[in-house]
């Protein structure tokens, strides 16, 4: 007996021993957590390092450490975008040109921005890239122990417009929800529950945020290896518009466009129906609901018809066609226009060199991802879930079949950038001779998207080799399922 009561006090002992630690660790994520829902990210890495700096082996802290610097970074190049007056209000897609790499960050309207050069954007892009190698640099030392960092990713805020005051609209929930519905989220809307947003970031996120890292690294690579100055001047007029490019007026004339949309007459307001089922209502119901919508919005319809409202429409409306035409031919004009001009000489080719060694980085990054993911047998709220845990995204489940399919992906992509596969060319006949990636990223040309498309350009890069099946290709479609491009950029 007294043995056993003396391996109890032994383990009591050890048991509050801990508990400091436990306690430390449990304040620090609080404390973590809060300077980052208010938007203070410079805080939130003195925290963290303060913290590594006490304790090296603490993966938790050093973990915290990489998340702020990543979104450090993130919150730079949306302070660079806004300081310019970049322009993507996400209503406003008949201006197109939206979907532009980086330029789909939905920072706060600037009424007073600086004027934009094609200098000023490089360096907004370049300290991006600058600043995301920071982050991987201290991600990539996170010991592989066990972590548990539960962060409200939503309301998570960066300080987009540099007032030193992170607001909601500037919070990551606030920014999807720009991105998806068009328009700044009210205090009404909310974006799921506080508790489903309570993330439990872990060990296998790590290597997943290096990834995203190197990928991003990859694509402001891109862009900063070649001289797109004459595309800049000549299509950015309506992502910058008050700055004066050369092509500055065209982007007058769309703003002139707009502002008679927006105060011209509009043609009648049809009531919603709600299609739901009420409750307990059957099909007869339903069709009597339906049946009396319809008979009110005709009615209504009528009336309106008669209306000044439908005179001053009809009056206008030769104008309203006008206008939004221009806008909508205007913005699939100024992408024509922006293919037309992209034939940009190399000034950085090492870029494109490190740019390819970024995206094997990543490849090797999502692997181990998913090594750990598999090794896990919990269930909390993951991030990124295997197949066995429950995943957040509704629209976006994970299965055996689509972690194999991406497996494939991987192998191929790898292929593809080392050379060791070749990618086909539609013009050209011969098996078993495609275009070497290695060597386009390796020995950079002058880019030339059209020529490329046409084979002149692709012509010093075929080689004669194995080609990427068709059949991998639909292998992996087949097995990931529809939303690849999701998948893609959920998985990287």
């Amino acid at each position: 007996m007294s043995r056993y009561l003396h391996g109890l006090r032994i383990l009591a002992t050890s048991c509050l021993g801990l508990l400091p630690a436990i306690s430390f660790g449990q304040t620090f994520a609080t404390d973590f957590e809060q300077l980052l829902t208010t938007g203070k990210l410079t805080a939130a890495i003195d925290l963290a390092a303060a913290r590594v700096k006490d304790a090296p082996e603490d993966a938790q802290a050093r973990f915290s450490e990489g998340i702020a610097e990543f979104l450090f970074a993130v919150e730079g190049l949306g302070q660079g975008l806004h300081r310019y007056g970049l322009r993507n209000s996400y209503d406003n897609e008949m201006l197109g040109f939206i979907n532009l790499p980086f330029l789909r960050l939905p920072v706060p309207e600037n009424p007073t921005p600086e004027e934009v050069t094609y200098d000023g954007l490089r360096q907004v892009l370049a300290q991006f890239h600058d600043r995301l190698a920071i982050a991987e640099a201290t991600l990539a030392q996170v010991p592989d122990q066990q972590i548990d960092l539960p962060l409200h990713l939503m309301e998570i805020r960066l300080d987009l417009n540099s007032d030193g005051l992170a607001s909601a609209d500037e919070s990551i929930g606030g920014a999807l929800y720009r991105i998806a519905v068009g328009q700044s989220p009210t205090a009404d809307d909310q974006i799921g529950t506080r508790e489903i947003l309570a993330i439990d970031f872990d060990q296998s996120d790590v290597p997943w945020l290096r990834g995203y890292c190197h990928l991003l690294m990859a694509m402001a690579d891109l862009p900063l290896a070649y001289d797109w100055h004459r595309a800049f001047d000549l299509t950015f007029h309506n992502l910058f518009p008050k700055s004066h490019l050369a092509s500055h007026e065209l982007a007058e004339q769309s703003t002139l466009a707009f502002e008679y949309l927006r105060t011209a007459p509009k043609y009648f307001d049809y009531p919603e129906f709600n299609w739901d089922f009420l409750p307990d209502e059957g099909s007869m119901a339903f069709s009597k609901r339906w049946n009396a919508y319809k008979q009110g919005r005709d009615t209504a319809k009528a009336a309106w018809d008669k209306s000044p409202a439908a005179k001053a429409y009809a009056a206008a409306q030769g104008r309203i066609r006008q206008m939004t035409d221009a806008l909508w031919m205007g913005g699939i004009a100024d992408s024509i226009a922006f293919i037309h001009v992209l034939d940009w000489p190399v000034v950085q080719p090492d870029r494109m060199k490190e740019a390819r060694q970024h995206l094997l980085q990543m490849i090797s990054l999502s692997r181990e991802n998913w090594r750990r993911i598999k090794a896990e047998t919990d269930d909390k709220v993951e991030w990124l879930p295997g197949p066995k845990q429950t995943s957040l995204m509704e629209n976006l489940r994970v299965t055996a079949s689509r972690v194999q399919g991406w497996g494939i992906f991987l192998d191929e992509f790898e292929a593809v950038l080392n050379g060791k596969k070749l990618i086909p060319h539609w013009r050209v006949a011969t098996k078993r001779r495609g275009i070497n990636l290695r060597r386009l990223f390796d020995e950079p040309a002058a880019l030339d998207l059209v020529l490329l498309l046409q084979g002149s350009a692709a012509l010093p890069y075929l080689e004669d080799g194995e080609t990427v099946q068709t059949s991998t290709v639909d292998t992996v479609f087949n097995l990931m399922g529809s939303g690849l491009i999701g998948y893609f950029f959920w998985f990287n």
